[in-house]
């Protein structure tokens, strides 16, 4: 058992960063059926909780501290709303203003890889000007009021924040010119970094 968790431990984030996320790039820039990487990123879903119940990072993570219902509300509520962003980035690919701008020529991959980077850059910036302008700090303090990390409550966050972060994400992506398959595929990655 020792083994297992040391192993764990040690794959883990390689495995779902690199893993799960080449297995989503690579079934969507071969245009498989949608269920093929659902059914990847259900996978990675469960692992995680798996993974994270077996070896976490502080052992009282795993007990109730009577914030599993709130915990509970604010995943489902957040993941409703960053995922809606996130997915409606496919439909909104479609129209974007710039797409002379985008690198169609780059492999599917490295412009699956570049969007995730611009996503993450703005998504960054929302953050760090949370935690320095007092304004987006009363949004983004709840993400912080937490007691113990797991699963559900990583996120928790105030829907206006979410949106924040998620409009600073997606707009530049927009502007570039995004194709719509490579926005498929930065939907399922960017699940996959939720879990991370």
């Amino acid at each position: 058992m020792n083994l297992l968790r040391t192993l764990l431990r040690c794959l883990s984030f390689p495995l779902f960063l690199l893993g799960a996320n080449a297995a989503l790039i690579t079934l969507v820039g071969a245009g498989a059926p949608l269920w093929q990487p659902l059914a990847v990123l259900l996978g990675a879903i469960l692992l995680m909780l798996g993974i994270e119940h077996l070896i976490p990072w502080q052992p009282d993570w795993n007990r109730s501290h009577g914030d599993g219902l709130r915990d509970l509300l604010h995943a489902g509520i957040n993941t409703a709303s960053y995922h809606l962003g996130i997915l409606l980035l496919p439909l909104f690919a479609g129209l974007a203003l710039s797409p002379g701008l985008w690198p169609l020529q780059w492999p599917f991959w490295l412009q699956v890889v570049a969007a995730l980077l611009v996503l993450d850059v703005g998504i960054s910036a929302a953050h760090h000007a949370s935690h320095k302008w007092n304004l987006l700090w009363r949004f983004h303090a709840l993400h912080h009021s937490i007691r113990r990390l797991y699963g559900f409550n990583g996120l928790m966050k105030h829907p206006v924040h979410q949106s924040v972060e998620t409009l600073c994400g997606i707009a530049p992506l927009l502007l570039l010119g995004i194709p719509q398959p490579v926005a498929v595929a930065v939907s399922f990655c960017v699940a996959i970094q939720l879990l991370l």
